[in-house]
């Protein structure tokens, strides 16, 4: 378990290779999706990248990975293509189009669009991965672990919290209710994880209650967490 810090990312930006092989994907005219773009954009989104997909560039062809909420991205693509590549996503970043020409082009790539909740998963998974979807876009925390933890040998987060006063003003979807909703706090965010606690590798959720300065406009806080499966 890591709390996402300046240092950490400065240590990281010594070697940035995530942009480099944006730069290059740029340079070749490939395809640049929405989830292409914040990373280029953003260096602490590529820190926690670097710390979520790494080491699956070691891994067999036959390893089978799973990313909820993925997105379309020709960088994770070329990155992850040698392993059995599997993506759950609404893609409501892209458009249509956009869509359609992925599954055209990014072929070893399995996309289902599709809520988590309502996919209907296959069999079992080496890992599963959620980066940048808990709890702060879909606060169903404990059903994902649910649901994916006796499917897969490793589960891997980045979970985002706020330690500072936040609200969100939405809207629902299916209906004309405004709602004014407040994101998690490393409180909240450390009584869910602690239901699964002897599953998580270094754990120390005392540290989600801290408010060290965010490496992020917003404020907001984000923990990396790895959990053992039932496999």
């Amino acid at each position: 378990m890591e709390i996402v810090n300046k240092k950490n990312i400065e240590r990281y930006l010594d070697n940035d290779w995530i942009l480099a092989e944006l730069k290059n994907i740029n340079a070749k005219g490939s395809k640049v999706y929405t989830s292409d773009q914040w990373l280029m954009e953003d260096k602490a989104k590529r820190f926690i990248y670097h710390r979520v997909y790494r080491d699956f560039s070691k891994v067999s062809k036959d390893f089978k990975l799973l990313d909820i909420g993925g997105g379309l991205s020709t960088f994770s693509h070329s990155f992850l293509s040698h392993l059995a590549y599997e993506i759950v996503d609404t893609c409501n970043h892209e458009t249509n189009q956009n869509i359609g020409r992925a599954v055209n082009e990014l072929e070893k790539m399995t996309l289902s669009r599709s809520d988590w909740n309502e996919f209907q998963h296959s069999g079992t998974y080496d890992c599963v991965v959620a980066n940048d979807i808990f709890p702060n876009v879909d606060q169903r925390v404990e059903e994902f672990l649910a649901k994916f933890l006796p499917v897969t040998k490793e589960i891997r987060m980045s979970l985002t919290y706020y330690n500072i006063p936040r609200t969100y003003k939405v809207k629902r979807v299916d209906g004309d209710e405004i709602f004014y909703i407040r994101p998690w706090d490393g409180l909240r965010l450390s009584h869910a994880l602690n239901a699964f606690i002897d599953r998580i590798k270094n754990p120390c959720l005392d540290r989600l209650l801290l408010n060290p300065e965010s490496v992020f406009a917003n404020g907001r806080q984000v923990c990396i967490v790895q959990m053992k499966g039932d496999l």
